[in-house]
């Protein structure tokens, strides 16, 4: 996995969210620095994944299949349940 380049910032935080950060450090989950981009990542997940709940919603919503390709396979599957064999 490729490691992304870092750029140095400087933010102000109110104190609540500047302690929250302290205490998570005192817990042992990193420094300053990582424990605010691993919940800048965790954001970044948390919207792309909106995004494709918008996507998936919108197909539904003009009466479209999401992956029709994949429907003859689908009814072709035998899903036998595993507990009844």
């Amino acid at each position: 996995m490729a490691t992304d380049m870092t750029v140095q910032m400087t933010v102000r935080l109110p104190d609540s969210l500047a302690a929250f950060v302290d205490q998570r450090v005192a817990e042992g989950e990193g420094s300053r620095a990582s424990v605010i981009a691993d919940a800048l990542e965790r954001e970044r997940r948390r919207r792309d994944i909106e995004h494709e709940i918008a996507v998936v919603d919108a197909v539904h919503a003009r009466g479209e299949q999401l992956y029709p390709d994949l429907d003859g396979w689908v009814r072709a599957a035998d899903f036998t349940d595993v507990d009844d064999a």
